[in-house]
Parts: structure tokens; C-alpha cells; sequence
């Protein structure tokens, strides 16, 4: 199955590397691509349009919009990210975490039952 919306919670370097390799190996064009950091005006976010990628300050916007959504953010805040998704967050939404340390009972204690949640180290 093809992924057809892909989500960032977080728009720094992971998230830019991991932008870069889906779109150049074709796996997902730029339009199916969302973004967000905090302030609209943030480099990242930026950086992240030049992509192409359609961007947002909105973390909650991310996961009602795409089916896989990757959590991109720094360990220190990856618990209040998942404590502000956790309400729009459902079983048809994948949720992939890159955040380092983070362990997998960590990230599924702020979600609810019946997420879909992965960790991954790229």
C-alpha cells in the first residue's frame, strides 16, 4: 500500500532528511507532504517549503490530515506533543516516532488504546 499523506510533528533535520529521501526515491510526492513546527516563521518550516511541502503551526492539523504521521521532535518535548495529539489521534492513524531515548511504552502511555505506534531509528 502506497502512502498517500505523511505527517511531521516537527520540521527540523530529521524530518527534513526523511522529506528529502521520500521525495527523491518517489515514494510520496511533496504535495502529500505536511509539516509543522511552532512559529510560522520558523527556519525549519522554511526549509521545508522549499521542499515543496505544505507547512503548519498546528500539530493536531498533521494528525486529522494524514494517515502516517512521523513525531519528529526533540525527546524533551515529544511528551507534550503526544499529550496535544492524543484526542485526534485514532487507529486508522499511523504514528512513527525517530525521537532518540524514547522508548515504545513511553510513547504508547500518552496515546490512546487503539493507536498505531512504531519506533524507528533511521
Amino acid at each position: 500500500m502506497a502512502l498517500t499523506k505523511v505527517g511531521f510533528l516537527g520540521a527540523g533535520k530529521m524530518a527534513q532528511a526523511l522529506t528529502k529521501g521520500f521525495i527523491k526515491s518517489g515514494v510520496i510526492n511533496s504535495g502529500s507532504i505536511l509539516a509543522s513546527a511552532p512559529k510560522p516563521t520558523s527556519v525549519n518550516l522554511n526549509l521545508m517549503k522549499e521542499f515543496g511541502v505544505r507547512t503548519t503551526t498546528e500539530n493536531r492539523h498533521v494528525v486529522q490530515t494524514c494517515d502516517t504521521v512521523i513525531v519528529a521532535v526533540k525527546p524533551h518535548i515529544v511528551t507534550s506533543v503526544l499529550e496535544e495529539i492524543a484526542d485526534v489521534a485514532d487507529k486508522d492513524t499511523l504514528i512513527v516516532s525517530v525521537a532518540a531515548g524514547v522508548s515504545l511504552a513511553q510513547l504508547t502511555a500518552r496515546l490512546p488504546a487503539s493507536s498505531r505506534v512504531v519506533r524507528v531509528m533511521p
